[in-house]
């Protein structure tokens, strides 16, 4: 289907500040325009289907990061920050020094749930 539009001339009166009037004539489009309103019906449906995937993908996602806050509760794994040359340190200070927690957490700066971690072996296996 085929539809001709024709769009005419546009007069606009603007008033100057000492009073005179001025005419603006804009010729906006002074020919026939067609439109193929199949063709835009065919872009506007591609545009939303296209969008349509990038909401499912999204949404995919969100269920996703939702899972994960719901099992770890929190977005993405922490990365571990001690060095291994700091773990060794610390289980040194505390078999052969015999320390305790808050004297190691003094010496090296870490909090001593982070001394209880190291001591209990959970870092040994990264």
């Amino acid at each position: 289907m085929m539809l001709t539009v024709k769009k005419s001339k546009i007069i606009l009166f603007n008033k100057i500040r000492n009073g005179i009037e001025e005419v603006i004539t804009i010729d906006i489009f002074n020919k026939k325009e067609v439109i193929n309103w199949e063709e835009k019906y065919k872009e506007l449906l591609a545009d939303y289907d296209k969008m349509y995937d990038e909401n499912r993908n999204l949404r995919k996602k969100v269920k996703e990061l939702e899972i994960r806050i719901k099992k770890t509760g929190y977005l993405e794994p922490k990365e571990r920050q001690i060095t291994n040359e700091e773990i060794l340190y610390i289980k040194t200070l505390r078999e052969k020094e015999k320390l305790s927690y808050s004297l190691i957490s003094k010496e090296t700066g870490w909090s001593k749930a982070t001394i209880c971690r190291v001591l209990k072996g959970v870092y040994d296996n990264e």
